[in-house]
């Protein structure tokens, strides 16, 4: 009977932390920031759960029944719905304190800005030469080419929202990495969910697919841009 709420406990774990730290108000003040934060979740999170939903269909991946409640909103598991809150929340918290330590001497580092610019620009160009490569495979192909799509917005709307900075967003997310990882390594070692070898590359770091570090740039890039943005308009 325990078994089925381990995607859940996972979750929460990983929300836990950030979560309780949200509602200190001499710090971070995360808090704070909620009216801007849930509504950027909320948008690449539904747009996320979509493309979940349509791979889960076709047999990209699925979910070990024994291993979550039960609960379905459509053909995914509640668990996995809620993953897609909890992670981003709890990894934009990272992103702000790492701003609120450290955000004024990222910004003003011409050296670091530079590159940060090269790096991003390597793994704009990884994507778009694997999407090529691996065009058949769905999971690799999709991640690839909607890093793609997204970088490339990013780099011309970029002055649009001064407020989101590269530096930062790229070093937040190198820290993120390490507990995503722990969280993705529970989830596909245990296995809660798993995956079509034929669909990727069949690379994995210990459990986790390579392609699973770009899927979480691509989630977590796009909602850092939309929650700096709304912070800063509204």
């Amino acid at each position: 009977m325990a078994d089925k709420y381990t995607y859940l406990v996972i979750n929460l774990l990983s929300l836990s932390m950030p979560f309780l730290v949200s509602f200190e108000n001499k710090w971070v003040k995360y808090s704070s920031r909620f009216k801007y934060l849930f509504p950027a979740i909320g948008i690449v999170g539904l747009l996320f759960i979509v493309w979940d939903m349509y791979f889960t269909q076709i047999g990209i991946w699925w979910f070990s029944e024994q291993y979550i409640t039960g609960i379905h909103i459509g053909n995914l598991p509640l668990e996995e719905v809620l993953f897609f809150i909890c992670i981003p929340f709890s990894s934009i918290f990272i992103h702000d304190v790492l701003e609120f330590s450290a955000g004024k001497s990222l910004r003003s580092s011409q050296s670091l800005a530079c590159v940060v610019k090269v790096l991003f620009w390597i793994v704009t160009a990884f994507c778009a030469v694997c999407y090529v490569i691996y065009f058949d495979n769905y999971y690799t192909s999709w991640t690839f080419g909607f890093i793609v799509i997204w970088n490339l917005f990013y780099w011309f709307h970029k002055a649009k929202n001064p407020a989101f900075n590269l530096p930062t967003f790229f070093i937040s997310f190198f820290i993120v990495l390490i507990p995503f990882f722990i969280v993705n390594g529970l989830l596909t070692a245990i296995p809660v969910v798993n995956y079509n070898e034929a669909e990727q590359i069949g690379m994995r770091m210990f459990t986790v697919p390579f392609e699973d570090a770009f899927y979480a740039w691509l989630m977590l890039f796009p909602a850092v841009y939309l929650y700096k943005w709304f912070a800063s308009k509204y």
